[in-house]
């Protein structure tokens, strides 16, 4: 909210400029992508927490709806500080999630009126040739492509980067789902062959070069797998796993993902992009990833986070209001061990890091086909199945009460023997019951409390990230140190999370390594 220009109808402010002075700046990426981000994350904060900001909320709807071009149903950036009239593919794709994330919460007819308008001018706009469709172009105005737009060299079309406009893909399954227009399914297809066959920008084994988020690749692979779950296309089902283990084998363990394959920034949209795709492929039971998504939300997702806006502002300068507007907003040019790592702090982030969260809270438990209650992940959340409560960090001890008659699977805890880990129901111990990654207790009633504790041991690794060495000291499957110490804004000083059995245990299993604070 802090983020708003309330002389300005609260347009947001793209960026924190660090450079002294420090200052917030509008820039053409205001209009359409950043408010569109706010409006999805404003939703998806009340989904997850209950808490609303109404009047903000409402000036931002109004503002994204007076975007909205009469004639073609586009939204356009607005001429002025850094921008011209132009509807810029990229900004469509983020109108489109945010209108369907806003009628699909609220049934409210108003958003569907421009949600179909814009699927209509995207879907009309589409040049098509040999059964795909592409946009030649990353800027459109009144009926014709223009020159201009993040990654556009005009020396050849074939450098538009394909993801680009396939970030259109997400949005469209997403509004496929609220209408059932089967033109945005058509138009997904074209667009994907265009994406894979033509422009060839993610090969048969799931390899690519390029920007994650900026370059839309994978978005575009996000819709991909959303295209292959309602059309039960195994072929490309398989094709989208592959294409995220790749991802992850670029990624750090602890969940630093890079800006662009070989990049040393890490964009928390691009984190976002890799939660997204982690959980819709193992909701689907195409590979099982949930270990991987809580072990990157707990660790790069929450420490991309600015906490201490002083510590970012020291010695800048800054203008009055902007220690508000960083406090909780999220890194845009993260290196491992330190966040800034680049010349601004960009609010797509932010929306970012909301929406990541979301990903990851609305999966921690969910009802399996088979009936049975499964606690993907050790967070805790209240939800109408079940209560869960977790102590980590700090102790391995999980607590679920159950709100419904059910069975249940548990996840047991990444890198815990089976045999270490205690199980009770009501206080009674029970003998674990494996099943591949879970623990499974049977006939169970609404009330019933099932607890879990397990070790979390104190490990140190030594691994490679963007071409640098770290020395990484976890608790559990949680980093608490990381070095060598970034210079600006430093990451992981999560020290207070070792107690002093964890330490003393350390110094006494030598193959555990000695921890790192």
């Amino acid at each position: 909210m802090a983020r708003l220009d309330r002389k300005k109808g609260c347009q947001p402010f793209f960026k924190v400029v660090l450079d002294p002075p420090a200052r917030a700046c509008h820039d053409s990426w205001d209009y359409c992508d950043i408010t569109s981000r706010f409006v999805d994350a404003m939703c998806l904060i009340r989904q997850v927490t209950g808490e609303s900001a109404h009047w903000e909320e409402q000036e931002l709807r109004r503002f994204l709806l007076r975007m909205a071009n009469s004639e073609d149903g586009l939204f356009y950036n607005q001429e002025g500080e850094n921008s011209c009239y132009a509807a810029d593919m990229f900004c469509q794709s983020r109108a489109l999630i945010a209108l369907c994330t806003w009628h699909g919460e609220s049934g409210d007819p108003e958003p569907l009126h421009y949600l179909r308008r814009l699927a209509r001018g995207l879907i009309n706009i589409a040049e098509r040739r040999n059964g795909y469709a592409f946009y030649p172009r990353n800027l459109y105005r009144g009926g014709e492509w223009i020159e201009g737009g993040l990654f556009y060299s005009p020396k050849d079309l074939w450098t538009v980067k394909a993801g680009y406009g396939g970030t259109q893909l997400e949005g469209m399954m997403k509004y496929f789902a609220l209408t059932q227009d089967d033109a945005a399914l058509q138009f997904v297809r074209e667009y994907l062959k265009y994406f894979l066959d033509q422009a060839c920008v993610v090969d048969e084994n799931g390899n690519y070069s390029g920007h994650l988020h900026s370059q839309g690749i994978v978005p575009t692979m996000v819709g991909a797998a959303m295209l292959a779950e309602v059309t039960c296309d195994a072929d490309l089902m398989a094709h989208c796993d592959r294409f995220l283990r790749f991802t992850l084998a670029h990624c750090s363990s602890f969940g630093w993902v890079p800006d662009g394959i070989g990049w040393p920034t890490c964009e928390t949209c691009a984190i976002a992009d890799v939660i997204h795709l982690a959980t819709r492929l193992s909701r689907m039971g195409q590979g099982d990833y949930w270990y991987d998504i809580e072990r990157i939300a707990r660790n790069q997702l929450l420490e991309n986070q600015f906490r201490d806006p002083f510590g970012v502002l020291d010695g800048r300068q800054p203008e009055p209001g902007l220690a508000e507007m960083i406090t909780g907003s999220f890194a845009s040019w993260a290196h491992p061990n330190d966040l800034l790592g680049g010349p601004d702090i960009e609010a797509c982030c932010t929306g970012g890091g909301v929406r990541g969260i979301y990903y990851v809270l609305q999966n921690v438990v969910h009802r399996a086909v088979d009936g049975c209650l499964s606690v993907n992940m050790l967070f805790s959340v209240d939800t109408a199945a079940a209560r869960i409560e977790s102590a980590l960090p700090y102790r391995g001890e999980v607590k679920v009460t159950l709100k419904q008659r059910s069975s249940l699977r548990l996840r047991q805890p990444e890198g815990v023997a089976k045999e270490d880990v205690q199980l009770f129901v009501n206080g009674n111990p029970v003998v674990p019951v494996p099943l591949g990654s879970a623990f499974v207790v049977e006939n169970l009633s609404a009330g019933d409390i099932i607890e879990m504790q397990f070790p979390t041991p104190v490990c140190v690794r030594t691994e490679q990230v963007a071409g640098k060495e770290y020395v990484v000291s976890w608790k559990g499957n949680s980093v608490v140190s990381l070095e060598p110490r970034g210079g600006k804004y430093p990451t992981y000083q999560r020290a207070t999370w070792i107690d002093e059995v964890s330490k003393r245990n350390a110094q006494q299993h030598p193959l555990l390594g000695a921890p790192v604070l």
